[in-house]
């Protein structure tokens, strides 16, 4: 049986070593309440649903984990590049998945959409 924990440390051990070779400092820090106060207006009035971070003055939605990592960066004096990633939608056309816009303005046009009913 193959344990978490060896596979954290494993990844944690190589990172360590990776930013060594290229002369980054890596100082490990507990993760503990860093999820639970506003990046952008330092408020603890949140609302935590599942890995979803929303804050209820300011209405910043995120990834629990990308709110986890900028206050570590501003608690412990580091920087963190503020850019993430978007998701890209995919839509699967029968043989492939193709990737797809997040907004149209065209109607649906799903499988069910076109099912005749009898």
């Amino acid at each position: 049986m193959i344990h978490n924990f060896w596979s954290f440390n494993y990844l944690v051990q190589r990172l360590k070593c990776t930013a060594q070779e290229y002369g980054i400092r890596v100082k490990e820090v507990s993760e503990y309440k860093t999820s639970s106060r506003c990046i952008r207006c330092s408020s603890e009035n949140i609302e935590r649903k599942g890995r979803l971070f929303r804050c209820l003055e300011c209405g910043l939605e995120a990834h629990r984990d990308a709110i986890g990592v900028l206050n570590m960066a501003n608690l412990y004096g580091g920087t963190a590049i503020r850019v993430m990633t978007h998701p890209k939608l995919l839509k699967w056309d029968g043989m492939r998945w193709q990737p797809r816009r997040a907004v149209t303005h065209q109607p649906m046009n799903t499988p069910e959409a076109r099912i005749s009913r009898l």
